[in-house]
């Protein structure tokens, strides 16, 4: 595992969000038990190319983003 971690570690800002890029933005807010609660959307989507993202996340070692 470490030597696949070692190859493929250079691939990391490939998959991650630009840092610089705003990816919510906030639509509204919902009250809930006298609070006020932000809505966001996300611009990322739901598109199968964000899925197969969200799993390439999933199997680099000590990342807990999701």
């Amino acid at each position: 595992m470490k030597s696949i971690w070692e190859a493929q570690e250079r691939h990391i800002a490939c998959i991650q969000d630009p840092p610089v890029i705003s990816l919510y933005t906030r639509t509204g807010s919902t009250k809930k038990g006298g609070i006020d609660l932000p809505n966001y959307r996300c611009a990322c989507g739901s598109t199968s190319l964000e899925s197969f993202h969200l799993h390439l996340n999933w199997f680099i070692p000590g990342n807990s983003k999701f």
